[in-house]
């Protein structure tokens, strides 16, 4: 697994990019991507974690 220091809101942020350029065909494929293929120190990252985040971030603006 590939490591990172990201957010997950970040992680979320990136995979739904990767999904609009069309390597996933739906959100939650790119986040089950993630959950398979990234770590994270300390947190284990889940897809429902990732939607969650993401959706958390834009309600706080982080996220345009």
């Amino acid at each position: 697994k590939d490591q990172t220091n990201n957010a997950l809101w970040a992680i979320a942020d990136d995979m739904r990019e990767r999904k609009d350029e069309g390597e996933f065909e739906t959100y939650m494929d790119a986040y089950r991507w993630a959950e398979e293929n990234l770590s994270k120190k300390g947190i284990t990252i889940n897809a429902k974690k990732l939607e969650r985040a993401y959706h958390k971030a834009k309600s706080e603006g982080k996220i345009e």
